[in-house]
Formats: structure tokens, sequence, C-alpha cells
């Protein structure tokens, strides 16, 4: 830095130390190529074409202009240039346009500067009017002559005699008189000469129709003006013309036609006695960049070079340029030049600065530049802060390098400013993430997650320990090299439910175990039980938690460490640092476009400082100043004149950078008196603007300007992305974040959900603010919420500062307002202050257990009696949440409902009040927690709906009363009242109800069948009621069983034929049971009253009285008309049993059904001589296969059965004359017949 014996007073000139930058000529440097361009001008010299070349800034110039200055009267130099080349419409050029607009451009400057070179009173037969300043002397000479003329003629034709006459006849006076008269024509005609002067030219003549154009006609502006051209150079004598950076064109055109021209005009007779020759100073490359183009179709490439290198062709003479500066020796010239004025530039930027810089006329430029700079920037009385020779000399290098960009630094729009914005969008990026490591590295320190962060390990080592022990397994030849399967817990061991961390802590812990299958094709498969144990020796791990956990602790305190250093070398470093630290990068999405424009998408993912440097710089000279810390993120102060006396250089870059654009940066490092500094600069109301949104920005306003503060805060009600990215940097990074949290909570709707998300803090910080939100929020704000918002409420509320012992009751009851109006209820109340427990039973917030009813009433019992006659809101809150309470209590042995019993049915009335829509759940559930002594003499007395519950759980008597009033509520007997029903002896109080109520309570209990399964209990309370009358049969529903049976046994039913209806009569048991109870069913049995299918059913009972049973055998076929022989089997299998003799019409009646012949048979044997031998030789024709063969004498010989039946039946035709003889065969007895009949 300048030392202040070198700043100039204020006010004072201050005169610059600039070098020029013309051409100069050195003998040493340039001597010998003088030398050559004389002997190629010199007289007798063939070349009219010759070259000067070399590279730009190696002293051309100064050897042409040297070459000039000994020749002047011979030399005319003509210079090109290329700025502002724009083609222009040539006056005049040919509508066909063959001649390019380049070539013609270039054409028409050569000539204008030939034209000009001479006055134009050398040339005045030039056809080229031009405008010069005509000398008065000569319009006035020019005005006498003709004015002398006019007076002639005047005096000739006799046009002045009277004017003479007139003024007097004394000589004197005519004489006057004469000479005023020739001086008013000269003066008139010098006026018209004066006016007219180079305002009209003829550009056509036109006479009548006919016209005639003066237009030029050729094709270029070389052809059109080469009379010109050869008039210019006849009269000015010159026969050198030097051409000038005509190789920026890089046209090869022009070339070839400056070589015509010379041709041309060595040829005119006008210069045939002086040679005319043409200079040119031109670059080697030119023929090669040019010519370039061409290449691509040329297959020889020595060829192709062949070709480049012969620019012979256009020149007599090339006299090349050594040049005498080069990377490599430029820093010796700048360090001589700088020396010069002993600036203070290191170096090393000197070393930096010349690789990149080759050009001696640059060199000067940027030592000049240097000078004024410095001069303006630090040799001042207010230099700008910082600001050193270095910094400022890499800044001149940058502008002289990249012009464009530097202008738009002022604008904030350079590649600079895009280099700016993507370096803090970095930083941005890596605090952020360095950030929740740090918060999850606190976890970690504080809880150790040692299992869980080794499962995914663990599991790994598992598989492909046991992967490796199936691929071992010894198969056939033709399997070894197939792979094993392997299965834990009947899943891949990739599955996700061994990585479970319960699994695993169950293992570790030796009480769980998992189990391994192993198989291979041609191997078969073994399983395997992995205890804790075996695990830990086959994945060789000893299983140890503690020490995990130590292990743990320590990795994630020196992780902790180094993330810090991290973050605290993002908020504090230069440029030149960051770039040699590459771990730092910024993901491509996070990249804007550059200062030009957007910036194409080149497939990187993520890039470092050093990239991003030369991403978006287009010099490796801008990459190396920055890198090296020459250029760095304060450049847009030093490129102009610094102002402000009280503003730093934190300030006013924050202000260039990030005021002036409304574009917050959270993270920019500035102190109390930058932010003041920026306030004085801007004014109050910058503090609504978005640039607002930083860290220590928002720090100094809560701690100096609460104000301020609250305007900042204000603005956050927009609550977008940067919104939200400047409130997880100010968490992360402020000093008052309970300040900044009070600021959101008074005005932002969604600061509860934002809390509660996950806001860029530990737990326990988390905890602390979101306490800060519950007691800072205001009336004026709607809040929003979610199930994040009660979810984090109902997990956390115990760290909440507001809600424990040592709080104010204010803030306790505010946290628990908003607690209540953002929906979420608190688990317990034991955490809370009293304050908060009776904001909490107030606001009816907290969930019904015994342990919360026991600490808000400071009693054991919570008995619904006893919290009714305690806190009213606590009792109230309960009866209205009846079914937590249940659940509560059910968890508790011992505690019930309701204890005393005079205040039951109070309570179930008041309970079921509270809860008009539950359908009488909430009731029910009193009664059924309620002590086992509850109960209620009338039920009337209680809310209807708690019927069923009273009735289930047996809490009223079965009086009559009770019972009728039952029934007429619920319609039927149900749970609700069987319960009691089932439980009684007898219905009680029968005295005072009349006999249609005792009936309609009969026939509802009769009718209980699903409520009541036992039909003799029914039977029982129904007897109990002394019914008068009997009841009609057709009032009872019939049921299968001994019901029918019991009321006819009670008397309940008439014994008469409708209680044996078909309606009552189900199935046989029914019927067997009503028969087996009736005295009176022989008296009026008849086929209506017996189904013929039952008839079977009936003669095997054995409850059916005998005389029933003779009653139906003796009237059989009336019985039995409508079976066929299957149903008539077992009837006769029965009669053949018991050996029940019936009569030979009965028998014939079963024959004529198709009863099987060999229970005929059997029948007519039990008949014995009740059929006599006609009968039964009748029935034995009628049976068909045999048996009719045996009736009459015969020769046949027919075998039938051989039982005795069939023996005994034989027999007595045989005694009658019939048979002959019966002999046993195999399949039975062959009967003999007689051939006639004896008698």
């Amino acid at each position: 830095m300048q030392s202040t014996a070198d700043v100039p007073d204020k006010g004072a000139v201050v005169h610059p130390n600039l070098v020029s930058l013309s051409p100069k000529f050195n003998e040493a440097d340039h001597g010998i190529y003088l030398a050559a361009l004389e002997d190629a001008i010199k007289k007798g010299s063939e070349s009219k074409n010759v070259a000067l070349t070399g590279a730009y800034g190696t002293g051309k110039s100064s050897v042409l202009v040297e070459l000039a200055r000994k020749h002047p009267n011979r030399i005319t130099m003509v210079s090109l240039s290329s700025l502002g080349s724009a083609e222009d419409e040539e006056a005049g050029a040919s509508s066909d346009g063959t001649a390019a607009k380049t070539t013609n451009q270039i054409q028409k400057e050569i000539v204008k500067q030939l034209l000009y070179r001479e006055a134009p009173r050398r040339t005045r037969e030039s056809h080229l009017r031009r405008i010069v300043r005509s000398p008065r002397w000569a319009d006035a000479v020019i005005a006498a002559v003709v004015g002398f003329v006019l007076l002639g003629v005047l005096a000739l034709f006799g046009l002045l005699t009277p004017l003479l006459v007139n003024v007097g006849s004394a000589l004197w006076q005519q004489a006057l008189a004469t000479v005023t008269v020739f001086a008013g024509i000269g003066a008139i005609g010098f006026g018209v000469l004066r006016f007219t002067h180079g305002r009209f030219v003829p550009s056509q003549i036109a006479a009548g129709p006919a016209t005639i154009s003066l237009s030029p006609r050729a094709e270029s502006f070389f052809d059109e003006h080469l009379d010109l051209i050869v008039y210019t150079l006849e009269v000015s004598g010159r026969d050198v013309i030097v051409f000038e950076d005509i190789d920026r064109f890089e046209d090869t055109a022009i070339f070839e036609t400056l070589r015509a021209l010379n041709a041309v005009l060595n040829n005119a007779d006008q210069l045939k006695q002086r040679p005319i020759r043409f200079i040119y100073a031109l670059r080697d490359s030119v023929f090669e960049r040019i010519e370039a183009h061409g290449d691509a179709g040329t297959p020889d490439a020595a060829q192709t070079e062949l070709e480049r290198a012969n620019r012979t062709k256009f020149f007599d003479l090339v006299v090349p340029v050594v040049p005498f500066i080069t990377h490599r020796n430029a820093r010796d010239l700048l360090t001589r030049e700088l020396a010069k004025c002993d600036y203070e530039v290191s170096k090393d930027l000197i070393d930096l600065s010349a690789s990149h810089v080759a050009d001696m006329r640059l060199l000067h430029n940027i030592r000049n530049e240097f000078e004024i700079y410095r001069k303006k920037l630090i040799q001042v009385p207010n230099p700008v802060p910082d600001l050193t020779d270095d910094r400022l000399f890499a800044l001149i290098l940058y502008k002289n390098v990249h012009m464009a960009d530097f202008e738009a630094i002022r604008l904030g729009q350079s590649r600079l400013d895009e280099l700016h914005r993507q370096w803090r969008e970095l930083v941005d990026a890596n605090l952020r993430r360095l950030s929740a490591d740090e918060r999850r590295l606190v976890r970690a320190v504080a809880t150790p997650e040692s299992v869980e962060r080794r499962i995914a390990a663990l599991t790994t080592r598992l598989a492909a320990r046991l992967q490796s022990i199936a691929d071992a397994f010894p198969a056939h030849p033709s399997y070894l090299n197939a792979p094993g399967k392997v299965t834990v817990n009947g899943a891949p061991p990739a599955d996700q439910a061994l990585r479970e961390p319960d699994l695993w802590k169950g293992l570790i812990a030796g009480t769980a175990q998992v189990t391994a299958s192993l198989s291979k094709q041609g191997a078969g498969m073994m399983n395997l039980t992995l205890t804790r144990d075996r695990l830990a020796e086959l994945i060789d791990e000893d299983f140890d938690p503690d020490e995990w956990a130590r292990s743990d602790r320590a990795a994630s305190e020196l992780a902790l460490a180094e993330t810090r250093s991290k973050i605290e070398f993002l908020r504090h470093h230069q440029w030149s640092e960051i770039a040699r630290t590459p771990e730092f990068v910024l993901a491509a999405d996070s990249e804007a476009g550059d200062a030009q424009g957007d910036a194409p998408n080149d497939g990187q993912k993520s890039r470092n400082f050093s990239q991003l440097v030369e991403h978006a710089l287009t010099s490796r000279l801008a990459g190396d100043l920055v890198e090296a810390g020459y250029i760095n993120d304060y450049f847009a102060l030093y490129v102009s004149t610094f102002y402000g006396e009280h503003v730093r250089p934190d300030a006013m870059n924050y202000i260039v950078h990030h005021v002036d654009r409304g574009e917050p940066d959270a993270m920019y490092p500035l102190d109390g008196d930058d932010v003041e500094a920026i306030l004085r600069e801007k004014g109050r109301v910058v503090l609504r603007d978005a640039s607002m949104y930083n860290v220590a920005v928002l720090d100094h306003l809560l701690a100096k300007r609460s104000e301020g503060a609250n305007e900042v805060a204000d603005q956050l009600r927009r609550w977008g992305e940067r919104e939200r990215g400047f409130a997880d940097a100010y968490l992360t990074h402020g000093k008052d974040v309970h300040g900044f949290v009070r600021l959101l909570a008074a005005r932002l709707p969604v600061v509860f959900e934002y809390l509660a998300g996950d806001p860029p803090l530990n737990d326990s910080v988390k905890a602390g603010c979101f306490g800060v939100a519950l007691t800072s929020w205001s009336h004026d704000t709607e809040y929003s919420t979610s199930d994040t918002v009660r979810i984090y409420i109902e997990n956390g509320y115990p760290g909440f500062e507001p809600l424990k012992p040592g709080a104010s009751e204010a803030e306790a009851a505010a946290a628990i307002d908003m607690i209540a109006t953002l929906g979420a209820r608190l688990a317990s109340v034991g955490p809370l202050s009293l304050a908060a427990r009776d904001a909490a039973v107030e606001h009816e917030i907290y969930p019904v257990t015994v342990e919360n009813l026991r600490a808000l009433t400071n009693a054991q019992n919570v008995s619904l009696d006893q919290l009714r006659s305690g806190d009213a809101r606590i009792y109230r809150h309960v009866i209205h949440s009846v079914r937590a309470y249940a659940g509560a209590i059910q968890e508790h042995e011992g505690q019930f409902s309701v204890s005393e019993q005079q205040a039951f049915s109070a309570i179930l009335q008041e309970v079921d009040k509270a809860n008009p829509d539950d359908d009488g759940w909430a009731a029910s559930t009193v009664v059924k927690a309620a002590d086992p002594w509850c109960s209620i003499g009338d039920i009337t007395t209680a809310p209807r709906k708690s019927w069923a519950a009273l009735g289930v759980q047996n809490r009223y008597p079965a009086t009559f009363s009770n019972v009728s009033a039952y029934l007429a509520e619920a319609g039927k007997v149900d749970t609700g009242l069987s319960t009691v029903l089932a439980d009684a002896d007898a219905i009680h109080d029968t005295a005072e109800a009349s006999q249609s109520a005792r009936l309609d309570v009969a026939l509802a209990i009769l009718g209980a069948k699903a409520q009541i399964p036992d039909p003799e209990r029914r039977v029982k309370l129904v007897t109990t009621l002394d019914l008068e009358e009997f009841i009609e049969p057709s009032k009872i529903e019939g049921e299968a069983g001994p019901f029918v049976g019991l009321l006819i046994d009670r008397e309940l039913i008439q014994d008469a034929p409708t209680a044996f209806s078909p309606a009552l009569m189900v199935d046989w048991p029914t019927r067997e049971a009503a028969i087996a109870a009736s005295a009176n069913y022989v008296t009026f049995i008849s086929p209506d009253l017996l189904p013929p299918a039952e008839v079977g059913a009936l003669l095997r009972s054995s409850r059916v009285a005998a005389e029933v049973k003779d009653t139906v055998v003796a009237q059989l076929p009336e019985y039995t008309g409508a079976l066929d022989a299957t149903g008539l089997r077992p009837i006769a299998a029965w009669l053949i049993e018991t050996r029940t003799a019936v009569a030979p019409e009965v028998i014939e009646h079963l024959v004529s059904k198709g009863l099987a012949p060999h229970l005929v048979i059997a029948l007519v044997d039990v008949a014995e001589q009740r059929v006599d031998i006609e009968r039964l030789r009748s029935i034995l024709r009628s049976l068909g296969d045999g048996y009719t063969e045996i009736a009459d004498v015969g020769t046949k010989r027919p075998v039938l059965r051989g039982d005795p039946a069939h023996r005994r039946v034989v027999e007595r035709l045989r005694q009658a004359g019939i048979v002959s003889q019966v002999r046993d065969e195999k399949d039975g007895m062959r009967v003999f017949l007689h051939q006639a009949q004896r008698s």
C-alpha cells in the first residue's frame, strides 16, 4: 500500500507518468529490417511487392515509421483499422454484386488515403469533388475580375452613362460612382462565391427528354478510380506505398487486387520513370488462417502445408521481423517498466502476468492504465480500502484482456460477478450440508446408535459368510460351480426384514435368533440356527454394544471437530484459499447461467471452486489471477472511485453485490458497524428489501434495533424459498435464535409447521425454539397446523420450557392455549407445571388415563363418583371421553368406574347425556366397569341406552316391571334381558300384572330360543307368571326338541290335537316328546297327526306308549298309504323284530306296495296261523321269482333262502301236500314239489 507521503494534497492536480504507445525506432532492434527495406526500394531494385512480416508487437510499425521519416518524399503510409469495419453500401456499386463488399471497403479506404494525402490544388484534374476551404483572397480576386468585366460591358453598351449623368458632371463624382458600381458588383460576386462553394455538384444533365447521368460504371473501387490513383501518384511524385494492418481483415482477395494494382501502375506510361513499390506489414499466420478453411478436402497434408506457405506468390520479397518479446522475457521487460515508477507489484504477479501477455504495446498500455488507476484509487486522500498495488494491477490485467467484461462489472453483469454469485451459492450449500452434519454428529455424540450404524455391515458380512459356506457344499461334479442359495428366516439376506434394528438388538442381547437355510443344487440343504454366540463366531464380531458406543462416540467427536473447523473455514476465507480446497463443491442444478447468458450444461454433476473459476472465466489468465488471490471477492470495489468515508469494504461489497441487486447472501460476514453503515447509505427503507436476509444483519438488529428487526421479519411473511433458506441459515448460525423465533411466531402463519418439520436444529434447541414460539404467538395471525405439528408436540412437549415448573403462569397459559389451537393432546400431565396442568384441564387437551386423573386430583381412586364430587372440569372431560376412561381403568386392577351404588343411576344419566349420539356405548362402558356391587332395582331410573349393559352385567332383578319395561323398549328378549332371565329362578312381583301383560311376557320369553337356548328354563320362567288360561299354540313358534312337550306337561298349552299342529311338530324328536308328555294322544291320534314317514320312528320309540303303537299297527294301511317299499321297510323290520303279528290284509297291503319278498315271508311266519294255507298260497303267487312256483304243485325245483322263516313257511306247504322235500344247497335250499297235490 502506498505510504501517506505519496498521497497528494486534496485538490492538487496529479500528473501521471505515462508512456507513449506510438512506435519508436531502435537501431539495435530494428536497424537490420530498415536496411532490408531501404535496399528493396532503392533504384534498380526489382522488388515491387515487399512484405514485412511478424507477430503483433514485434516492432513492424517502428521500422516503417523510421523508413517514412528517412524518405518522406517517396513514401505514402496507408493504415487500415478493423475497428468499426462495418460494411457500408458503396455509392455506385454495380447491381450484380460481383465485387466483394469487404474488398471494396478496403479498396475505398486505400483510395481515400491516397487522394487525401495531396492538397486539392495539386490534384485539380481529379474528377472527385473535394470540399476544401477556399482562400478569401482568391474569391476576392475572382470577384474583382468579374466586376471589372461586367463594368466594361455596362460601359460598352451605354448602360453606365445614365448613372454617371445623374450623379453629377464633376469628374470625381463620376469616378466615385464608377468605383461604387464596381465595388457593388464585386461584393455581390464575392458573396455568391462564398455561399455556393462546394454546395453544388452536377450528377446529371437534362435537355428536354434526354438525360445524361454522371455515375460510375466499374465493379470495384480500384477499377472505378484507377485513373485517379495513377493521377495522384503522378502529381505526388511518390513511388512507395506502405500498407499497415491490412491483414486484420483476413481477406486474401485484397492482396490479389493490390498486386494487380501494382502491376497496372508499373505499366502506366505516366509512371514508367518511377517504379511503384508496395510494402505490406502483416503477420505470417494470416495466410495459414485464411487458407485453413479450405483444407478439409485436401488429402495430402504436406501439399496442404506447402500451399499455405506459398505466400511468395503474392510478394517479391519477404522481410521477417524476429520477435524481441515472448512470454519468457516479457517479465523482464515488465519488471523494468514497473521499476521506473517504484510500483509495489510483487514478483509473483509479474511472472504470472508475463506468461500471458507478450506484446510490448499492450505492456505499455497496462502500465499506463495502472498508473492512472493507481493515482485515482490508491494515491488519494480517501483510498479504496485494502486495495494494494498487486490487486489493482491484477484488475488492470483483467481489463486489458477482457475489456467488455470489465465494463460489465459496473453493472454487476460480468463474469466475475457470476463467479461471485456461484461462490456464495457454493458456500451456502456447503454450510447447509455441514450444519446438518453437525446436528447429526451432536446427536451421535449424545446418543450413539451403534447397532443401527452397523446393521448394514453386519448384514453384508453375514450374507457373504453364509454364501461362501453354501458355495462350498460338496456336490456332484456337474454342479461344483453352481452357486449356493441362502435364506435367513425364509427371506434372502438382502431383504429389509433382516435389517430391522429390533432384530439385531435381540440377537446381540441373546434374546433372539435367526434360522439360515443353505442349499445347493446336487448337494441338498442344511439349516442353521444362529444364536448370539454362533453368529459372533460366524462373522468374527465381538458383540459389545458398550464398546461400540465408546468407539462411535469418539469417532463422532472427532468428526464433529473436523466439521466445525470446516464451517469456520467457509465463514471466513479468501478465493485463493477455497480454490485450494476442492472438497467443497456446488451441485450442477444450483448453478445459473453466466453473466452473458445461461451456460450450457456440460454434463458435470458438481464443481469445486477451481472448476467454477474455469467455467465462469474465459481465460487462463483470469483464472490464475483469482486462484492466486490477486483478484478477490472485493473486485467490484476496486474498479471505481471510493467515496464512502464511513463505509468499510465489507459493507460496501455487500451493497454492491447484494443490496443494489436485491439478492441476499445470508452468510456474508458483516459486523455491527458494517450494518449501521449500510443503513446510513441506503436508509431504513432497505430493511424492507430481501437483501437484508443476512444473519449478521439480523443479529445486529435484534441486539440494537428491534424495530428494524421487526421490519425485516415482516418480509418473511412471503415465506418463499428465499425466506425459508434465510430462516434455516439464521437458526443454524444466528446469535439470538430465540429472538428470531419470537419474530417469526408473531407474524408467520406456518411458523409451527416450520419448527415442527425439519429445521436445522438439534433436538434440544428445536424444543427450546418451539417453546418460545408457543409463548410468542399473536392473536392477529391465523396459524396453520398439520399432523407433523401435532405429532411433534405430542412427542416433545416435556422439553418445552413454558410447560415446565418455573415458567410463569402467563407463559404456561399461552403455550397450552396454542397447543390446543394446533390440535395436539398431551399424553401425560406429569411433566407439566401446576399452571400448565390447570390450563390443560381448561382446554381438555390431555387424554383420560388413570395416571393423568390421579395427578390432577391427587387421589388414587378416580371412579366417576369420586371425580363427580371434585373438579367439575375434569369430570366433564371424563364423561365426554368414556371410551378412553374405560380403557384406562381396565388396565388397573381394582379401579372401578363407579364405586358407590348411590350415585350409579345419576352417573349413568349424566354420561348418557354427555354422549347423545353414541348408541349407548358410553353408559354401557361405565356399567361394565362399575363395582360388582353396583346395581339398579328399577331400570327405568337408568338411561334406556344402558339397559342392555345393565342386563348383561346382571345389574337389575328379574321383576315383572323390569322385564316388561325392557321388552317394551327392546321389543324382544335380547342379550341384555336374557342374562338376567338365565340367572333368575322366577319372575317376581307379578301380582299386580294383568293376564294380557303376563301373556305378552310369556310369549316373548318362550320365543327367545336364541337368547335362552334351554327350553326348560324358559318354560319354568313362564310357569312362574301364573297364567290362568292356556296359551294358544298358534302364537307359539315351533321349536325342535322337548319344547312343546314341556308346554303340554306344564299345562301351558292344552293337551289336544292343536298342540300337534304341523307348525309346532317341526321334526320327529319334537313329536316324540309331545306324544310322551300327552296323556290324551291315544284318544285323538289319526293319520292327520302322524306323518307316514314317522310311523316307523313311532313304532321304534321307547317313549311312546304301547297303546299308541297298537292303534297305529291296527290301522297300518291307513297310516302308511303314502309310503313306498322303501318307506315300509323299517316298519316291516320292526314288526319282524318284535314278532308283532298283523292281519293277512296288512301283509297283502305291504305286498301290493312292493315290500321285499323275504320280508313278506318273515311277516307271514310271524302271523303263523292267522294266515291260512290258501291265503299263504295267494300271497306267494303275488311275490313272483320262485315263490310263485312253490304255491302250486309242479315239476319245478326253485332255490329259496334257507333262513328259519322260509323253512317254516315251506314246511307248512309240505304239510299241505305241495312240497315233497327240501335239500340244502350252497346258496340256500332247493324245494322239490309234488307233481300232484296230495290230501
